[in-house]
């Protein structure tokens, strides 16, 4: 062969390229389908090299191969490529040129899949582990190209970053895919409705030793959350967020170690005794997990309580996540008080923020029966009392705290470190003047935020800015300080305060910011939020109330099962005794009320205090679920998912007291689901005297109440969609949400629906008390509307008079005894319960079709 005939060669990498000259001297070609093995397999054994800065061999490459480059037997020529590395990690190098090419020339074949399998290239290498192609195929590309392919799906709907966490792809890749790809990916749900975040937080994507660890899990899960929070909202098929399934996860294994904790004693033992399962150890094997405890912690820092309870509960379950105090009543509190709070708030075991105003201890009364008062002056220490509360009611951590500590005199520096140590406090927000930062190390070693209130003496300043100060707060971030204007010259107070920030970021060097703000009188911390002007109430009937009376003088009756209540309004003033044992649960919906008027044991105007004690008078055994609204109008999609919430809670009335101002579909979906619960509905209907707003929504599938006079002398205007008139005209004092002062509002309406909401839970107690084994009650609003229909006097269109249960029950009573109560001297509130009074009770209910049976 002479010179012209031979192969021109060039060396890359220890490898040979041949290129003809000619298209004579080109070798017979295998066929079409054999194109890309033949040129992969050349490769692989170092006979073919590429190299891109000759043009010339670029040119005659591509001519050769270049349309077999997207068209082969089984996909693309990348894919081939990268089946011909599967588990020859060491022959990468050799087709990295190779990709290149391929990819300069079809920069989208990073998004092309397979023929078979559907996989693009990106989700093979993954798939199979190849951790170096994976980067190197991304940096090949631009970031958004990148960042597309990683986002594309396979035949089950999973992109890249489902297939690297449940393929066990090393972390520094899932990192790099993570950091490269869009926000929007770690949203996406696979054919199994599972986000990334949800394979992430599941055991069985991690070796053992990796959930002992628990590094691994933990970073890919930080690092997912950071790219996009809104996936820990993300619902699986089982309305789990990955929190949820989580914690599933975590149960369930708790209860598989126990289990096996008592199989393994029985077999040692020999004998049935087991071990208990509330074993210590059992419960520290698995009950410190630092996935969940981050999702927690985070969740409650990052997000809106409307979402923290989206990602943290299922609906009705759902725990307290702060503790507002500064809305009571009176800053005097008991521990009778708190321990009636506990009757009703489940805490979580990490709290966003505790809120206390200056506080005062009210203890039990003198022998003269008036209530002592002591502050922290008399020995007693209220911070104490709470915080030792919230530790018994199993709340661990707390992110934020906000204390007012300038009143009278301040609570010892004693009591605030044995009060906050242990919480693992990060923001600290304590309003007392010139607080010494030993005190705020001793209880929050690990704070990342600190508020200081200053007198503008320089000598503080200093001692915070010394070494023995605020540097020792390794975590700490920001300082920000309120300092009051003094006697000193504003220039010099200004001229401390800007030494004192440079020397503290001099010595952190910049790592802590600080802030600082003069003015003429100081607001710490929290904020009186004023006293509750609770309004007078007048029952309905007496009738209802001396059942009540007869009714709870059986022992039987108040072991019986309550009747559950929702009251959808603007909160209930919890401290009241009469709520005392009644309020079962409750939930804020007023996400964007600040402060104190967010709890649902603080009343924001009263209203909602008034309409629950009406319903727990009249309702002799009644469980009250407190949905806080936080206005007297609410748009729909609020009122839906609060009776959302009740529903999810099991209640069996639900009670609705504000205005509605518009009408969504979810509305009338939220109240379908209620219904085919066999839940009762009230609603006022509107007539005008909220606000004056003659418009107000009125919801379909509701017991639509007005209201009318106590004496039934003056009804109130009837219409089609008034379905019961009820005893509740007059005026009620009401606290103005916006100015504050107190005005006598018509609320005739709301004190009439409530009135009928009692009446409904007294009807379906004693129907649920007096109802044998051979009865059965009934459930819902078709009972409620008939009972309530069954005591309507024909001349008196809806208006039922409850006089007619007193009559039936007298007559009933009657004719079992054999004589008149005349004669015997007897009246219901003279009574003790016996069979007859369950007799005669159990004919009224049957005559109201509340049971019916034998």
């Amino acid at each position: 062969m002479d010179q012209a005939s031979e192969p021109n060669t060039t060396n890359l990498d220890g490898a040979l390229l041949e290129v003809r000259d000619s298209a004579e001297d080109i070798s017979p070609r295998p066929p079409d389908t054999d194109r890309q093995s033949d040129l992969i397999e050349k490769i692989a054994n170092g006979k073919f090299n590429v190299d891109l800065g000759r043009k010339e061999i670029k040119a005659r490459f591509l001519s050769e191969y270049g349309q077999w480059f997207m068209d082969g037997e089984h996909g693309t020529l990348m894919h081939a490529a990268l089946k011909a590395i599967y588990d020859k990690s060491a022959l990468f190098n050799r087709f990295k040129s190779l990709f290149t090419l391929i990819i300069e020339q079809y920069p989208y074949i990073l998004k092309v899949g397979e023929k078979l399998a559907g996989e693009t290239a990106l989700h093979y290498a993954i798939q199979h582990k190849l951790s170096d192609a994976v980067e190197y195929l991304c940096h090949c590309v631009t970031p958004t190209a990148a960042a597309a392919a990683i986002s594309c799906r396979d035949e089950k709907k999973a992109n890249c970053l489902h297939a690297a966490i449940k393929c066990r792809l090393d972390i520094r890749t899932i990192k790099y895919l993570i950091s490269a790809c869009k926000a929007s990916a770690v949203l996406d749900v696979d054919d199994s409705h599972l986000t990334p975040l949800h394979y992430a937080v599941d055991d069985a994507y991690y070796t053992n030793r990796e959930i002992d660890d628990g590094s691994r899990p933990l970073e890919i899960v930080r690092l997912l959350v950071e790219k996009n929070d809104a996936a820990l909202l993300r619902l699986d098929a089982s309305g789990r967020t990955p929190y949820l399934l989580r914690a599933y996860q975590r149960e369930s294994k708790i209860l598989k170690v126990v289990g096996t904790s008592e199989a393994s004693t029985e077999e040692q033992n020999g004998s049935d005794t087991t071990a208990s399962t509330d074993s210590p150890d059992d419960w520290v094997l698995v009950g410190r997990d630092p996935v969940a405890e981050f999702i927690l912690s985070y969740s409650l820092r990052k997000f809106t309580r409307r979402d923290i309870a989206k990602c943290l509960y299922h609906p009705g379950q759902e725990r307290q996540v702060q503790l507002d105090l500064s809305g009571l009543p009176l800053q005097a509190i008991s521990r009778d008080y708190l321990d009636g709070l506990s009757e009703h708030l489940q805490f979580e075991s990490i709290l966003r923020i505790v809120r206390l105003p200056h506080l005062t201890i009210e203890t039990s009364p003198n022998s003269a029966g008036h209530m002592i008062r002591a502050n922290s002056s008399r020995g007693a220490d209220p911070v104490l009392l709470v915080f030792n509360w919230l530790r018994e009611n199993g709340v661990e951590r707390i992110i934020e705290v906000v204390v007012v500590d300038n009143e009278g005199r301040a609570y010892p520096d004693s009591s605030i470190k044995k009060a906050l140590g242990g919480f693992d406090i990060r923001v600290w927000n304590w309003g007392r003047l010139d607080l010494s930062s030993d005190v705020i190390y001793s209880a929050a070693p690990l704070a990342e935020e600190i508020y200081l209130y200053s007198t503008g003496n320089n000598a503080a300043l200093v001692r915070w800015a010394s070494p023995k100060g605020l540097i020792k707060f390794t975590k700490l971030k920001s300082v920000n300080v309120s300092v009051q204007k003094s006697r000193e010259d504003f220039g010099q107070l200004t001229q401390h305060l800007r030494i004192f920030s440079n020397d503290i970021n001099a010595q952190t060097h910049g790592r802590v910011k600080v802030s600082y703000t003069i003015v003429d009188e100081l607001t710490l911390a929290a904020e009186n939020m004023g006293k509750y002007i609770q309004a007078e109430y007048k029952p309905w009937s007496d009738c209802i109330l001396k059942f009540g009376t007869l009714l709870r003088r059986n022992p039987a009756f108040r072991e019986s099962r309550p009747v559950k209540i929702a009251v959808l309004d603007d909160g209930v003033d919890a401290s009241l005794p009469i709520f005392k044992g009644r309020i079962a649960f409750g939930e804020s919906f007023c996400y964007d009320v600040p402060g104190p008027l967010g709890n649902y044991f603080v009343s924001s105007t009263g209203h909602g205090t008034h309409m629950c004690t009406i319903i727990a008078t009249l309702s002799p055994n009644v469980r009250l679920y407190i949905a806080k609204l936080g206005s007297r109008i609410v748009d729909s999609k609020v009122v839906s998912e609060a009776i959302d919430w009740a529903t999810h809670c099991g209640v069996d009335v639900i009670f609705i007291g504000c205005g509605i101002i518009d009408r969504e579909r979810c509305l009338d979906d939220a109240i379908c689901r209620a219904k085919m619960e066999g839940i009762a509905i009230f609603c006022a209907a509107n007539d005008g005297r909220i606000q004056g707003n003659e418009d107000l929504a009125e919801p379909h599938g509701c017991i639509r109440i007005r209201a009318a006079s106590e004496d039934e002398s003056e009804l109130a205007r009837q219409g089609a969609n008034v379905h019961f008139l009820v005893p509740g005209r007059k005026k009620l004092a009401i606290r103005d949400e916006t100015s504050g002062t107190i005005i006598l509002s018509e609320v005739g309406n709301s004190i009439a629906t409530a009135t009928a909401a009692g009446l409904a839970g007294f009807l379906l107690s004693c129907s649920w008390f007096v109802g044998n084994d051979k009865d059965a009650c009934m459930f819902g609003d078709d009972a409620i509307g008939i009972a309530f229909n069954t005591m309507v006097e024909p001349n008196n269109d809806r208006f039922p008079r409850v006089q007619f249960l007193e009559r039936r029950f007298l007559d009933e009573l009657k004719s079992s005894r054999g004589l008149t109560l005349v004669e015997s001297g007897y009246n219901i509130t003279e009574m003790e319960w016996d069979d007859t009074c369950t007799e005669a009770f159990r004919a009224v209910m049957k005559s109201l079709r509340m049971i019916f049976g034998a």
